[in-house]
C-alpha cells in the first residue's frame, strides 16, 4: 500500500510541477527585463508554405536571461480544411546578426528552443535575437475565402512586450479581403491594435504595450483558389488503420472464443459436503494459500498462532488496545520443533529462535522479521506454486499480447506518416501513463487485501487519472481508432486471462474440501444439527482448528460458538500459549489476535518510507496557429 500511495504522489508532483515551466514568471521582469520589440514577419507561397521570421530585441539585467532566451511552440495544429498535420522546420537562429547556438527540447508536449549557451553569461545590455522558420498547412480554406489565422507573438511570454509587430505577404494577385487582430491574454477579444494594408497582398499589424502572458494575435482572410489547397486524403489514409484494427480485433476475438472453448472451460465442481477435520491434512498456512490462491498477511499470524496451539511457542502481547496504540508481541520458545511441524512452520521455529529462545515484535521495522516473511512465503510458493499454477493457460496470452502490440505499432507508425510523429509520441505517451494505472491496479490488488481507506484511496486516484487519461484519448479524433484499440485491447486481455485459467481437478476438488471445513467451522449452531454427528466444541477443539478459522475468515463465528459453549457450561477459558493484558472475550478473541497480529507483523517487515512526502471578427488572443510564448534562461 505505501508503495503504490508513494507512486501516486510522485505522478502528481511530476504532473504539478510539469503543468507549466513558463511559470518562471513576470516577477523576475519587474527588474526591468522586457522584450523592447517583437517583429514577426511572414511569407506564404502558393503551395501554402509559410515562411516566418521572429526578430525579438530584449533588455536583459543577468537575472531571468543569463544565457539567452527560450522560445516555446506550441504543437501546431492544421487549420481548416488542411488533412494533414503541419510540418515544422527551424532553418536559423541568431543573435545580434550573427548565428548563435541553440537546442531544441520537448517539454509537455511543446518545443523550446533555447538559445544561447550554458557555458556563456550575457552581460547586462540590450540583444536582438532571430529565429526563422517554415510551418505547413497553416492556411485555412473557407466557402468563401482562404485565411491565415496566426497567433504571432504566443501569449505565453513571462516578459512584457513594449512594441509587437506582424507583417503577412501574400503570393502576387492576391487580394485582401478582411482582417482582425487581437491582444491580451488567451481567450480575450480585446483588440487594442491597429492595422494598415501595405499593398493589394501585404499587411500589418501593430500593438503598444503588451503585459506579461499577453499576445498579438492576426487574421487575414484572401481571395480563394490564389493558394493551391491539399489534395483530398486517400482511402488508405482514411480508412487503412481502422480496417488493420477492426481486422485485429475481430481475429483476436476469434483466438479468444476458440481458445477458451477448447482449452479454458472450467470443469464441473465438486459437490461441497461439511469436513469436520482439515482435509489433506494441510496445515492452516497451506489451506489458506490454496482456498484463496494469495500470500495474505493472514497466513503467517495462523502459522504462529498454530505453532503456540501444538505447543511449541507462547505468545505473549502487550500495549493498550485502541486504534492508534502499537501492539508488541514477544514469542517464547517451548520445545524444539520435530518432524510432526509442517515445512513452513519449521522454518518459522529455525529463523525465529536462532539467537535465542526469545523473538520480541513491536511494529518497528527489523531486517529479520522482513526476511523470514520472505522466506515464509518462499517456502509456501516452493511447496504449492506448480500445483496452484495448473489450468493457468498463461502460454496462451503470449500470442495476443504480441499481436497487439506490434499492431499497435504498424498503426502509430502509419499514423505518424500521416500526422506527424511528434502527435504520435504525445499520444503514445497517454497510452503509456493509462497502462501504468492499469499495472499498479492489478499489482495491488492481486497479492494483498488492502484496507477499506487503502482500497478507497486506490480507486480515487485510480478514477481520476484514469478519466483524465480518457478524456485526453478522445479529444484527438486522428488517434481515436488507435486508442479505442488500445483500451478494447487491455480490456479483452484482461477478461481473456480471467476466462483462458481452467483449474485442475485436484485443484477443485481440494478446494471443495477446504469450502466443506468452511462450511463445518463457519455454521450457526442451529445450522450443525443438519450434519452428521459433528464434534463437540472443546477448548482443545477450539484451540486445534483457531488457526484455519484465520485464514479461512469465519474467526468470528468460530469464537462466538466457543463463546456459547463456555456460557452453558458455566466454565472458564484459560489460555496457557497466549497472554494479554487485556481482558478476554471468547468471542472476539480469534478475530482480534489475527488482525494485531498480522498488522504488527506487516509494520516489522515493512521498510519506511525513505521520503514523506478567426479574420472575420469572431477570433480572439491566442486562437489560430503559432502560439506558445517564452522567458530567459
Amino acid at each position: 500500500m505505501k508503495a503504490v500511495l508513494r507512486f501516486l504522489c510522485l505522478m502528481l508532483c511530476f504532473q504539478a510541477f510539469g503543468q507549466d515551466y513558463s511559470g518562471r514568471d513576470s516577477a523576475k521582469s519587474r527588474y526591468g527585463e522586457r522584450i523592447l520589440r517583437y517583429e514577426v514577419d511572414v511569407d506564404i507561397d502558393r503551395n501554402g508554405l509559410a515562411t516566418i521570421t521572429e526578430k525579438i530585441k530584449v533588455k536583459s539585467e543577468g537575472d531571468a536571461i543569463e544565457h539567452g532566451i527560450f522560445r516555446t511552440f506550441p504543437p501546431f495544429k492544421e487549420a481548416k480544411g488542411q488533412h494533414r498535420p503541419p510540418n515544422f522546420n527551424l532553418i536559423s537562429v541568431k543573435k545580434d546578426g550573427a548565428t548563435e547556438s541553440y537546442h531544441t527540447e520537448f517539454e509537455d508536449g511543446n518545443r523550446v528552443v533555447y538559445i544561447g549557451s550554458k557555458s556563456v553569461y550575457l552581460t547586462r545590455g540590450i540583444y536582438e535575437y532571430e529565429l526563422k522558420y517554415t510551418i505547413t498547412n497553416q492556411v485555412g480554406f473557407f466557402d468563401d475565402f482562404d485565411e491565415f489565422y496566426w497567433n504571432a507573438t504566443g501569449d505565453k511570454w513571462q516578459f512584457p512586450i513594449d512594441f509587437a509587430k506582424t507583417t503577412l505577404h501574400l503570393p502576387e494577385g492576391v487580394e485582401i479581403l478582411q482582417n482582425a487582430c487581437y491582444t491580451g491574454r488567451y481567450g480575450s477579444n480585446a483588440q487594442n491594435c491597429t492595422s494598415r494594408k501595405i499593398g493589394e497582398n501585404s499587411i500589418s499589424w501593430q500593438a503598444l504595450n503588451l503585459g506579461a502572458r499577453e499576445g498579438l494575435t492576426v487574421a487575414a482572410g484572401f481571395t480563394k483558389g490564389q493558394v493551391q489547397p491539399p489534395p483530398p486524403p486517400t482511402f488508405f489514409e482514411k480508412y487503412g488503420v481502422p480496417i488493420l484494427l477492426l481486422l485485429t480485433l475481430g481475429a483476436l476475438s476469434l483466438y479468444y472464443i476458440f481458445t477458451w472453448l477448447k482449452y479454458g472451460k472450467d470443469p464441473q465442481k465438486p459437490t461441497v459436503y461439511p469436513q469436520f477435520n482439515p482435509p489433506n491434512n494441510f496445515s492452516p498456512a497451506t489451506m489458506g494459500y490454496i482456498d484463496d490462491g494469495k500470500l495474505s498477511k493472514d497466513l503467517l499470524s495462523a502459522a504462529i498462532v498454530s505453532l503456540a496451539t501444538k505447543g511449541f511457542i507462547k505468545i505473549e502481547e502487550s500495549g493498550k488496545s485502541g486504534f492508534f496504540s502499537r501492539k508488541s508481541f514477544t514469542l517464547k520458545k517451548i520445545k524444539n520443533d520435530d518432524d510432526s511441524l509442517p515445512a513452513e512452520e519449521t522454518l518459522l521455529m529455525n529463523r525465529f529462535f536462532s539467537k535465542g529462545d526469545t523473538l520480541t515484535i513491536d511494529g518497528s521495522y527489523d531486517s529479520k522479521i522482513e526476511s523470514i516473511v520472505k522466506d515464509f512465503h518462499s517456502s509456501l510458493k516452493t511447496q504449492h506454486q506448480k500445483f496452484l499454477d495448473e489450468g493457468n493457460n498463461r502460454n496462451f496470452l503470449i500470442l495476443p499480447i504480441i499481436i497487439t502490440i506490434v499492431v499497435y505499432g504498424i498503426a502509430m507508425a502509419i499514423l505518424g506518416t500521416i500526422y506527424g510523429f511528434e502527435s504520435v509520441l504525445g499520444n503514445f505517451g497517454v497510452v503509456f501513463v493509462q497502462v501504468i494505472f492499469v499495472v499498479v491496479f492489478w499489482l495491488f490488488f492481486k497479492n494483498r487485501k488492502g484496507s477499506f481507506i487503502g482500497i478507497v484511496t486506490i480507486l480515487i486516484f485510480g478514477s481520476v487519472g484514469a478519466v483524465g487519461t480518457l478524456v485526453s484519448l478522445f479529444m484527438d479524433k486522428n488517434m481515436l481508432p488507435v486508442n479505442i484499440f488500445s483500451i478494447l485491447s487491455m480490456i479483452m486481455i484482461a477478461i481473456y486471462s480471467w476466462l483462458i485459467k481452467r483449474p485442475s481437478e485436484q485443484k477443485l476438488e481440494a478446494r471443495s474440501l477446504i469450502n466443506g471445513f468452511r462450511m463445518y467451522m463457519g455454521a450457526a449452531e442451529n445450522q450443525l444439527l443438519q450434519f452428521h454427528n459433528p464434534p463437540q466444541m472443546t477448548p482443545e477443539v477450539f484451540e486445534k482448528l483457531l488457526p484455519y478459522a484465520m485464514v479461512l475468515g469465519v474467526d468470528k463465528i468460530w469464537g462466538q460458538k466457543f463463546e456459547n459453549m463456555l456460557v452453558r457450561s458455566a466454565t472458564s477459558y484459560e489460555s496457557d500459549w497466549y497472554v494479554s493484558p487485556n481482558t478476554f472475550s471468547a468471542s472476539s478473541f480469534g478475530n482480534t489476535l489475527n488482525s494485531s497480529l498480522a498488522n504488527t507483523l506487516s509494520s516489522a517487515s515493512t521498510q519506511p518510507s525513505s521520503s514523506s512526502s478567426g479574420s472575420s471578427g469572431g477570433g480572439f488572443s491566442g486562437g489560430g496557429g503559432g502560439g506558445g510564448g517564452g522567458g530567459g534562461w
